[in-house]
Protein backbone atom coordinates (compact mmCIF):
# COMPACT_ATOMS: atom_id res chain seq x y z
CA UNK A 1 0.00 0.00 0.00
CA UNK A 2 2.74 2.42 1.01
CA UNK A 3 4.67 1.70 -2.20
CA UNK A 4 1.54 2.37 -4.26
CA UNK A 5 1.15 5.91 -2.86
CA UNK A 6 4.87 6.67 -3.27
CA UNK A 7 4.66 5.59 -6.92
CA UNK A 8 1.62 7.77 -7.58
CA UNK A 9 3.17 10.76 -5.80
CA UNK A 10 6.27 10.39 -7.98
CA UNK A 11 4.16 10.23 -11.16
CA UNK A 12 2.14 13.25 -10.04
CA UNK A 13 5.32 15.15 -9.14
CA UNK A 14 6.79 14.32 -12.53
CA UNK A 15 3.64 15.65 -14.18
CA UNK A 16 3.89 18.91 -12.21
CA UNK A 17 7.58 19.18 -13.18
CA UNK A 18 6.70 18.74 -16.88
CA UNK A 19 4.07 21.48 -16.61
CA UNK A 20 6.49 23.87 -14.89
CA UNK A 21 9.22 23.23 -17.48
CA UNK A 22 6.79 23.84 -20.36
CA UNK A 23 5.52 27.07 -18.73
CA UNK A 24 9.05 28.37 -18.10
CA UNK A 25 10.42 27.37 -21.51
CA UNK A 26 9.15 30.41 -23.45
CA UNK A 27 10.12 32.93 -20.80
CA UNK A 28 13.31 31.52 -19.33
CA UNK A 29 14.64 28.13 -20.47
CA UNK A 30 14.41 28.57 -24.23
CA UNK A 31 15.81 32.15 -24.30
CA UNK A 32 18.69 30.97 -22.08
CA UNK A 33 19.43 27.99 -24.32
CA UNK A 34 19.16 30.17 -27.43
CA UNK A 35 21.53 32.77 -25.93
CA UNK A 36 24.05 30.05 -25.17
CA UNK A 37 23.62 28.68 -28.70
CA UNK A 38 24.07 32.15 -30.29
CA UNK A 39 27.23 32.81 -28.28
CA UNK A 40 28.65 29.49 -29.45
CA UNK A 41 27.88 30.31 -33.09
CA UNK A 42 29.49 33.77 -32.74
CA UNK A 43 32.65 32.19 -31.33
CA UNK A 44 32.64 29.76 -34.24
CA UNK A 45 32.39 32.60 -36.77
CA UNK A 46 35.13 34.58 -35.00
CA UNK A 47 37.52 31.62 -35.04
CA UNK A 48 36.71 30.74 -38.66
CA UNK A 49 37.17 34.34 -39.80
CA UNK A 50 40.66 34.61 -38.28
CA UNK A 51 41.68 31.30 -39.84
CA UNK A 52 40.31 32.35 -43.22
CA UNK A 53 42.11 35.71 -43.06
CA UNK A 54 45.40 33.94 -42.42
CA UNK A 55 44.72 31.70 -45.41
CA UNK A 56 43.95 34.75 -47.58
CA UNK A 57 47.14 36.53 -46.49
CA UNK A 58 49.24 33.47 -47.30
CA UNK A 59 47.39 33.08 -50.60
CA UNK A 60 48.23 36.68 -51.53
CA UNK A 61 51.89 36.29 -50.53
CA UNK A 62 52.19 33.08 -52.52
CA UNK A 63 50.64 34.71 -55.59
CA UNK A 64 52.77 37.86 -55.32
CA UNK A 65 55.90 35.66 -55.15
CA UNK A 66 55.19 34.20 -58.61
CA UNK A 67 57.55 35.81 -61.17
CA UNK A 68 55.67 37.83 -63.79
CA UNK A 69 56.92 35.70 -66.74
CA UNK A 70 55.41 32.60 -65.03
CA UNK A 71 52.20 34.28 -63.84
CA UNK A 72 49.97 33.34 -66.77
CA UNK A 73 51.11 29.71 -66.63
CA UNK A 74 50.09 29.67 -62.96
CA UNK A 75 46.45 30.69 -63.54
CA UNK A 76 45.12 27.12 -63.52
CA UNK A 77 46.87 26.36 -60.23
CA UNK A 78 45.62 29.63 -58.73
CA UNK A 79 42.08 28.76 -59.76
CA UNK A 80 42.32 25.37 -58.01
CA UNK A 81 43.68 27.01 -54.86
CA UNK A 82 40.91 29.59 -54.95
CA UNK A 83 38.25 26.88 -55.16
CA UNK A 84 39.86 24.75 -52.45
CA UNK A 85 40.22 27.67 -50.03
CA UNK A 86 36.90 29.31 -51.02
CA UNK A 87 38.76 32.61 -51.37
CA UNK A 88 38.25 34.64 -54.54
CA UNK A 89 41.40 36.00 -56.20
CA UNK A 90 41.77 38.92 -58.63
CA UNK A 91 44.82 40.36 -60.34
CA UNK A 92 44.55 43.72 -62.09
CA UNK A 93 46.81 46.29 -63.58
CA UNK A 94 47.24 49.65 -61.89
CA UNK A 95 44.74 51.22 -64.30
CA UNK A 96 42.12 48.69 -63.20
CA UNK A 97 42.10 46.38 -66.22
CA UNK A 98 41.69 42.78 -65.10
CA UNK A 99 44.43 40.25 -65.80
CA UNK A 100 42.98 37.34 -63.84
CA UNK A 101 39.89 36.49 -61.78
CA UNK A 102 38.93 33.20 -60.15
CA UNK A 103 35.19 33.92 -60.41
CA UNK A 104 32.98 36.29 -62.39
CA UNK A 105 30.07 36.08 -59.92
CA UNK A 106 31.32 39.15 -58.07
CA UNK A 107 34.08 41.73 -58.48
CA UNK A 108 35.77 44.18 -56.10
CA UNK A 109 34.70 47.78 -56.75
CA UNK A 110 37.51 49.70 -55.06
CA UNK A 111 40.88 49.31 -53.38
CA UNK A 112 41.60 49.57 -49.69
CA UNK A 113 44.11 52.41 -49.58
CA UNK A 114 43.94 53.62 -45.99
CA UNK A 115 44.15 51.70 -42.70
CA UNK A 116 40.77 53.16 -41.73
CA UNK A 117 39.12 51.69 -44.85
CA UNK A 118 36.67 48.98 -43.85
CA UNK A 119 37.67 45.55 -45.09
CA UNK A 120 33.99 44.55 -45.17
CA UNK A 121 32.68 45.39 -48.62
CA UNK A 122 29.03 45.36 -49.71
CA UNK A 123 29.14 44.02 -53.27
CA UNK A 124 26.50 42.94 -55.76
CA UNK A 125 25.56 39.64 -54.11
CA UNK A 126 26.58 40.05 -50.48
CA UNK A 127 29.27 41.04 -48.02
CA UNK A 128 32.94 40.18 -48.50
CA UNK A 129 36.11 40.73 -46.52
CA UNK A 130 38.65 42.30 -48.86
CA UNK A 131 42.41 42.48 -48.77
CA UNK A 132 44.77 43.78 -51.42
CA UNK A 133 48.48 44.13 -52.10
CA UNK A 134 50.17 46.32 -54.72
CA UNK A 135 53.35 44.65 -55.97
CA UNK A 136 55.20 43.90 -59.22
CA UNK A 137 53.29 46.76 -60.86
CA UNK A 138 50.04 44.86 -60.29
CA UNK A 139 47.21 44.80 -57.75
CA UNK A 140 46.44 41.49 -56.05
CA UNK A 141 43.03 41.24 -54.34
CA UNK A 142 41.31 38.55 -52.30
CA UNK A 143 37.66 38.41 -51.27
CA UNK A 144 36.40 36.21 -48.44
CA UNK A 145 32.63 35.56 -48.60
CA UNK A 146 31.00 36.67 -45.34
CA UNK A 147 27.29 36.68 -46.20
CA UNK A 148 25.56 35.98 -49.49
CA UNK A 149 22.66 38.34 -50.06
CA UNK A 150 20.76 37.83 -53.30
CA UNK A 151 17.67 39.72 -54.36
CA UNK A 152 15.90 36.35 -54.62
CA UNK A 153 16.32 33.23 -52.52
CA UNK A 154 15.78 29.83 -54.12
CA UNK A 155 17.36 26.38 -54.39
CA UNK A 156 20.25 27.79 -56.43
CA UNK A 157 20.77 31.15 -54.70
CA UNK A 158 20.86 30.90 -50.92
CA UNK A 159 21.18 33.86 -48.56
CA UNK A 160 23.38 32.62 -45.75
CA UNK A 161 26.67 33.10 -43.87
CA UNK A 162 29.21 30.56 -45.24
CA UNK A 163 30.94 30.20 -41.86
CA UNK A 164 27.62 28.87 -40.50
CA UNK A 165 27.00 26.54 -43.46
CA UNK A 166 23.24 26.42 -44.16
CA UNK A 167 22.27 27.97 -40.83
CA UNK A 168 19.92 30.91 -41.42
CA UNK A 169 19.26 31.83 -37.77
CA UNK A 170 21.47 34.93 -37.99
CA UNK A 171 21.79 38.18 -39.90
CA UNK A 172 24.80 40.41 -40.41
CA UNK A 173 24.80 43.88 -38.88
CA UNK A 174 27.35 46.70 -39.11
CA UNK A 175 26.16 48.19 -35.81
CA UNK A 176 28.69 47.30 -33.10
CA UNK A 177 26.12 48.07 -30.40
CA UNK A 178 23.95 45.07 -31.26
CA UNK A 179 24.43 41.35 -31.58
CA UNK A 180 27.79 39.66 -31.14
CA UNK A 181 30.77 41.71 -32.43
CA UNK A 182 33.24 40.01 -34.76
CA UNK A 183 36.81 41.30 -35.16
CA UNK A 184 39.45 40.80 -37.82
CA UNK A 185 42.97 39.49 -37.34
CA UNK A 186 44.09 42.98 -36.24
CA UNK A 187 41.36 43.07 -33.58
CA UNK A 188 39.44 45.72 -35.54
CA UNK A 189 35.65 45.55 -35.46
CA UNK A 190 34.23 44.20 -38.73
CA UNK A 191 30.56 43.32 -38.19
CA UNK A 192 28.11 41.87 -35.70
CA UNK A 193 26.34 38.53 -35.79
CA UNK A 194 22.70 39.30 -35.04
CA UNK A 195 20.29 36.49 -34.08
CA UNK A 196 16.95 36.79 -35.83
CA UNK A 197 14.35 38.33 -33.54
CA UNK A 198 11.69 35.80 -34.45
CA UNK A 199 12.40 32.59 -32.56
CA UNK A 200 10.33 29.61 -33.59
CA UNK A 201 8.67 27.80 -30.67
CA UNK A 202 9.69 24.32 -29.72
CA UNK A 203 7.01 21.76 -30.64
CA UNK A 204 7.83 19.69 -27.59
CA UNK A 205 6.71 22.49 -25.24
CA UNK A 206 3.02 21.80 -25.92
CA UNK A 207 3.64 18.04 -25.80
CA UNK A 208 5.42 18.35 -22.46
CA UNK A 209 2.60 20.46 -21.04
CA UNK A 210 -0.08 17.96 -22.10
CA UNK A 211 1.99 15.01 -20.86
CA UNK A 212 2.43 16.72 -17.51
CA UNK A 213 -1.30 17.35 -17.14
CA UNK A 214 -2.12 13.75 -18.05
CA UNK A 215 0.45 12.30 -15.63
CA UNK A 216 -0.83 14.49 -12.81
CA UNK A 217 -4.47 13.62 -13.48
CA UNK A 218 -3.63 9.93 -13.78
CA UNK A 219 -1.77 9.90 -10.48
CA UNK A 220 -4.45 11.96 -8.72
CA UNK A 221 -7.17 9.69 -10.10
CA UNK A 222 -5.37 6.56 -8.90
CA UNK A 223 -4.88 8.00 -5.41
CA UNK A 224 -8.50 9.18 -5.12
CA UNK A 225 -9.81 5.80 -6.34
CA UNK A 226 -7.66 3.92 -3.84
CA UNK A 227 -8.77 6.20 -0.99
CA UNK A 228 -12.43 5.68 -1.92
CA UNK A 229 -11.96 1.90 -1.96
CA UNK A 230 -10.33 1.99 1.46
CA UNK A 231 -13.13 4.17 2.82
CA UNK A 232 -15.76 1.70 1.60
CA UNK A 233 -13.90 -1.17 3.23
CA UNK A 234 -13.89 0.51 6.63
Amino acid sequence: MHRFFIKQYLIGGLGILFVLISLLSDTWLYPSFYRFYAQGQAQRVQKSLIEKQKEAENFLKTTVAIPLPKLQASFQGLYKLSCDKHIFLYITQIDGSIIYYSTNSVSPVRLLNMPRDSQLQRLSNGYYLQNNIIANGLIYITLIPIQYHYSIDNQFLKNYIPFLKNNDDFNLSKNCAEGYPIYNISNTYIFSLLPKTKIGPFGWIAFLYLAGILLFLLAAGQVIARLLIEKENL
